[in-house]
């Protein structure tokens, strides 16, 4: 879903690997209570968010689950959380504007004021302490160890500051595709706050505490909030189906490997300095049309996918994990893979060799005004540099004939620049350099 098919990356994993033990839901919480919250790294020492192991529910598709599956990449200190660790089942995307105020006094302190009290947060949600306080009564009791902040900055912020000197080419406004019906109200942002958690009033208490904490510094732009099935597979990043019954995020780069490495972060050669080890990560709302989209047979879906409904397996193969075959042919001599599936119009090699780390929520905010549903998928792709990742493999499915388009409406899109982890707040090197 408007991302790449990417090729499989287990080839890069060490294939006796042992994949972690499951541990039940329910186990889980018992043990918690019974001994506390374990396992919690953060993601730097001062860094703006929380990671762990991944322990898994009691049950999973035997499709998801890979036998050459690598293990969670460790937390990396110098990188912000939230992009390579475990995907959760609750999501909630904050986007700010500066206050006009501060923007007329390009006033980076008190942005640093807020980017320190986030950073804070996330210590205390590291040491489980939320749970505790009054001011976090809708988590008392809950287990936060897996909850990340990720920080993000928007093109504009870096005008409003008057910091375009160290704005990155890589930075740059992400152009308008043929058939965006984009909403500039839920579009762009100066500020991005991701925060991820497994429990939803854990996401959403902890995104409460993000907007308190930015009261007359920074305004609410929009939000959006997101969920995943909860999925017991082992692996950092497991697939999952979206609301279109597709299982998404196939073969993405997989965290700890090379690929995935050169796919996602910004390299120590490259500047402005503030931004190596970060990412960019780009925000789009795709509204499904799903009333149009079940209509369809199921196997008119597959052809417009390029992948079996039931498996996720490739047109012409069996498994969820085969290789995709753009040249092989069926009996009567017509690709496996129709000319404009989404699998062949978005693949590495249709678009030389483009590639992103696909991190994808689904997304359900009940009924449009005309009762139809307004549902779809918020799409997080992360990459060193969206010109040479999400920008010509968007412009292929815009312009290349992709069967998808005529069930999904882009309505609205955002970049930002995701810095690294540090010693002091998010964002330091670059306001205060």
């Amino acid at each position: 879903m408007a991302g790449t098919d990417e090729p499989s990356a287990a080839a890069e994993q060490p294939a006796t690997r042992q994949s972690p033990p499951v541990v039940g839901r329910r186990r889980l919480f018992g043990l918690l209570g019974a001994a506390g919250v374990t396992g919690v790294a953060l993601g730097g020492s001062a860094g703006a968010g929380i990671t762990a192991s991944r322990l898994a529910p009691e049950a999973a598709p035997a499709a998801a689950q890979p036998s050459s599956a690598p293990a969670p990449a460790a937390a990396d200190p110098r990188r912000q959380p939230g992009v390579a660790t475990p995907l959760p089942a609750q999501l909630r995307m904050l986007a700010f504007d500066l206050d006009p105020a501060v923007a007329d006094r390009r006033d980076r302190r008190a942005l640093a004021t807020v980017l320190t009290g986030w950073r804070r947060l996330a210590e205390r949600l590291r040491a489980g302490e939320l749970a505790r306080e009054a001011e976090a009564l809708p988590m008392a009791g809950l287990p936060t160890e897996n909850a990340t902040l990720t920080i993000g900055f928007g093109p504009s912020l870096l005008t409003r500051l008057g910091l375009d000197a160290q704005r990155p080419e890589a930075l740059a406004d992400l152009p308008v595709f043929p058939g965006d019906q984009l909403d500039p109200a839920r579009c762009g942002g100066d500020v991005l706050v991701q925060v991820c958690a497994e429990d939803e009033l854990v996401a959403s208490g902890v995104a409460d505490l993000v907007r308190r904490q930015a009261a007359g510094v920074l305004r609410p732009r929009w939000s959006q909030n997101g969920f995943r099935a909860l999925n017991a597979a082992p692996q950092p990043n497991p697939p999952a189906r979206n609301l279109m019954g597709q299982v998404d995020g196939i073969n993405n780069p997989q965290p700890g490997s090379g690929l995935f490495d050169t796919t996602v972060w910004v390299p120590e050669w490259e500047r402005p300095q503030w931004m190596v080890n970060g990412t960019y990560l780009v925000v789009r709302r795709i509204r499904m049309l799903l009333d149009e989209w079940y209509a369809l047979p199921v196997d008119r879906r597959d052809e417009v996918i390029g992948r079996h409904t039931g498996s996720g397996a490739p047109l012409g193969r069996q498994s969820l994990t085969d290789q995709i075959d753009l040249v092989a042919k069926r009996p009567d001599g017509q690709p496996h893979i129709p000319r404009d599936a989404h699998v062949r119009v978005s693949n590495p090699s249709t678009n030389g060799g483009a590639r992103m780390f696909r991190r994808p929520f689904n997304y359900d905010d009940g009924a449009r005004p005309d009762g139809t549903r307004d549902a779809g998928l918020l799409f997080l792709a992360f990459q060193a540099d969206p010109r040479r990742g999400f920008v010509p493999v968007m412009r292929s499915m815009a312009t290349g004939g992709d069967a998808l388009n005529r069930f999904i409406v882009h309505e609205a899109s955002a970049l930002f620049a995701i810095p690294p982890a540090g010693d002091g707040y998010v964002g330091q090197p670059l306001l205060e350099g």
